[in-house]
């Protein structure tokens, strides 16, 4: 009730630094999750969206133009329960055979970014936009994690737009990097899959009876998914405070000597692991690092 509340909100009176103060927006998104799942239990279906495409508006300063500091090399990865399944650079990026002129560069004469993303997603998902300084070197710019099954807008045909101000997005929200009128949308729609193709059953009866028996135990582990990770938020923030307060003094420290760490937005709470294949969870558990 109460104490799960003042867990969720950062600007809680305290002569300590709060749980909630030291949280990533997606962290205190779980949380509001959690206080939904106490009160109402969990969703009873896991909901479906289809990400038709993201929009940012505004160009973060990443030096990618070396005569315009407003510029950067952008693409977006879409991670589902923490495997990557889509990403903009393209199946190429896994053959290592892009470089950076192979993306577009953005810099002070554009007022917005676009990518086409055209997947379905379900559960717990996390969008990344990344900045690709080189082959070898990736910097997450922006992070957003959800579950499905919470995001409550509703269009004709499941199509709307979900929009986020900068202070919803991981990294950015403390970085110096993006102006503080940067926005992102989440644009959710119909989206046609090509389905693979299937072996023929050879009876049909026993096919049909294996489906819904597949379908009920991919329901019970999203269950049990969820509430497992509804859970650990309480764990994770209600640890020690002053161990909270020893862990933002050292993120302070950190930051002032390394300006990457700084744009990080992560404190010394999370860190970001920088490759692809990474298991990346979507949630609270996603530990990330841009070198």
């Amino acid at each position: 009730g109460d104490g799960v509340e003042s867990l969720a909100d950062p600007s809680a009176s305290s002569s300590t630094p709060s749980p909630a103060s030291l949280l990533v927006p997606t962290q205190r998104r779980y949380l509001h999750y959690y206080q939904r799942y106490l009160s109402q239990g969990l969703p009873k279906e896991t909901r479906k969206l289809g990400l038709v495409k993201v929009v940012c508006h505004g160009i973060p300063r990443y030096n990618a133009k070396p005569s315009d500091a407003r510029s950067c090399r952008p693409y977006v990865q879409v991670f589902q329960k923490g495997q990557l399944i889509h990403t903009t650079t393209g199946p190429e990026d896994s053959h290592y055979e892009l470089s950076p002129q192979d993306l577009r560069l953005y810099d002070s004469r554009d007022t917005k970014m676009e990518f086409s993303i055209g997947c379905n997603v379900t559960g717990d998902v996390s969008v990344r936009m990344r900045h690709f300084h080189s082959l070898k070197k990736r910097i997450t710019m922006a992070r957003f994690g959800f579950h499905t099954s919470f995001i409550d807008e509703k269009g004709e045909g499941d199509s709307f737009t979900l929009a986020l101000s900068r202070e919803d997005i991981d990294v950015a929200c403390s970085s110096k990097r993006f102006d503080e009128d940067f926005k992102m949308e989440l644009v959710f729609g119909e989206v046609k899959e090509v389905p693979k193709p299937e072996p023929k059953p050879q009876n049909e009866a026993k096919e049909s009876l294996s489906t819904v028996s597949e379908k009920g135990r991919e329901r019970e582990e999203d269950i049990q998914d969820l509430e497992s990770r509804l859970h650990q938020v309480l764990e994770d923030i209600t640890s020690d405070e002053d161990d909270a307060k020893d862990e933002k003094a050292k993120s302070e420290t950190v930051a002032s000597s390394s300006p990457e760490k700084e744009d990080t937005g992560f404190g010394g709470l999370l860190v970001d692991e920088d490759d692809d294949g990474e298991k990346l969870l979507a949630a609270l558990h996603a530990e990330l690092d841009d070198e």
